[in-house]
């Protein structure tokens, strides 16, 4: 009986040692598996942070020629406003030469050089103080076309 007991127990050891075997072995390929996910998801999350990196480089890039494009639209429009703010002076200057004339005094200035306007003053005897006040020039200006004028007058009598 002791040996069928010692039987019993050998046969129950040998098969409790493969069962540990199989166990170790499960746990190895279970482990390997495991490794193996991780790896994969390890290589998942490299791939998509470079993927992230390159999109915000791109976006980065993108968001540096929109603003040099904002920057030379703005420095266009400041040209243009310029532009636009002389032609409204000089707009409001042939306004004034426009609104200024003495119809009844003058005869024909409406087809004339507006220049003519402040010599025929001149000669009218209006002070160059009052043709600036009344035609929106500077004085220095009337004064400089009663010289260019005086000047084509001699060239044309010579």
């Amino acid at each position: 009986m002791m040996e069928s007991f010692k039987m019993v127990q050998l046969v129950a050891d040998g098969v409790l040692a493969l069962a540990i075997v199989f166990l170790v072995l499960y746990l190895f390929r279970m482990e390997k598996i495991g490794r193996s996910r991780n790896q994969d998801l390890l290589d998942r999350l490299e791939g998509a942070v470079a993927e992230s990196r390159r999109a915000s480089e791109e976006f980065l890039a993108l968001m540096e020629g929109s603003r040099r494009a904002l920057s030379e639209l703005g420095e266009e429009l400041d040209r243009k406003k310029k532009a636009l703010d002389a032609s409204l002076d000089r707009a409001q200057t042939a306004a004034a030469f426009e609104g200024n004339r003495e119809p009844a005094g003058i005869e024909g200035t409406n087809e004339r050089d507006p220049y003519d306007l402040v010599m025929d003053m001149l000669q009218q005897g209006v002070p160059g103080k009052e043709i600036a006040g009344r035609t929106g020039l500077p004085e220095n200006e009337i004064d400089l076309i009663v010289r260019l004028r005086g000047h084509r007058a001699k060239e044309q009598g010579a």
